[in-house]
């Protein structure tokens, strides 16, 4: 993180940065020229209903990142459906009262927070993180499909 701009998206508050850049002993082949690595996942990559492919490939690509053989991980049986249904929760009645439904008026200042929040870690995902200089450092699985699906955390699910 070396820009004011990046550093105002994340918002951090003057809390120290790790540099996880430099060499170290502790790298996986002893070699001690290992950076620090990231497998970056977004959660909707797991979702096969809506493709099976980028499932599979998910789970193949994390186990070379961690230097497993193709087939150690289990992989996720097909399932039919493209959307997955809405699910419907029976609340015992003792918490109904602590149901949130953040698309309701009075919970609009929090949606806004929550919002901005989500956007600036879209953007700072997209825009640094994955940005050519870290390709190396940062993987990412089907990376068109996961930035597909970071630019959606921009949008108010309550317009959907």
């Amino acid at each position: 993180m070396d820009t004011p701009e990046e550093l105002a998206i994340l918002d951090h508050h003057d809390m120290p940065i790790h540099d996880f850049s430099s060499k170290g002993d502790d790298s996986v082949d002893g070699s001690g020229d290992d950076k620090a690595k990231l497998f970056l996942i977004e959660i909707g990559q797991m979702d096969n209903r809506k493709n099976q492919t980028m499932a599979d490939d998910l789970i193949t690509d994390l186990e070379t990142f961690l230097g497993l053989d193709i087939g150690d991980l289990p992989r996720m049986k097909p399932r039919n459906g493209d959307e997955r249904p809405k699910q419907v929760y029976d609340y015992p009645e003792d918490r109904k009262g602590r149901i949130l439904d953040i698309c309701l008026e009075r919970y609009e200042p929090l949606k806004e927070i929550l919002l901005e929040t989500s956007r600036n870690a879209s953007k700072w995902i997209i825009d640094y993180l994955l940005r050519p200089s870290n390709r190396g450092r940062v993987v990412v699985s089907n990376i068109d499909i996961f930035i597909s699906m970071v630019e959606e955390w921009t949008i108010d699910p309550c317009l959907e």
